[in-house]
């Protein structure tokens, strides 16, 4: 999932990322997020936004889309 993200954010590994991802889902707020992993709030909203898009990809294109549902994060 987080291998198609590219996205300069040079501090975070992949597993941070996808970290990253997990706790937005499950609400928590993008202050917190990014205080916890010593970056800015904007590059976890860039994070988001990477994520939502590739979401969207998938979701346009059913054929290829591996997994049953999606979710999409809010900013």
């Amino acid at each position: 999932m987080t291998s198609h993200l590219n996205i300069d954010v040079s501090k975070l590994t992949n597993r941070d990322i996808e970290s990253i991802i997990k706790q937005r889902l499950k609400g928590k707020p993008v202050a917190e997020i990014a205080r916890y992993f010593q970056v800015t709030r904007q590059q976890i909203y860039q994070i988001i936004k990477a994520f939502n898009e590739i979401q969207d990809l998938y979701s346009s294109n059913p054929e290829e889309n591996h997994s049953s549902s999606t979710k999409t994060l809010k900013n």
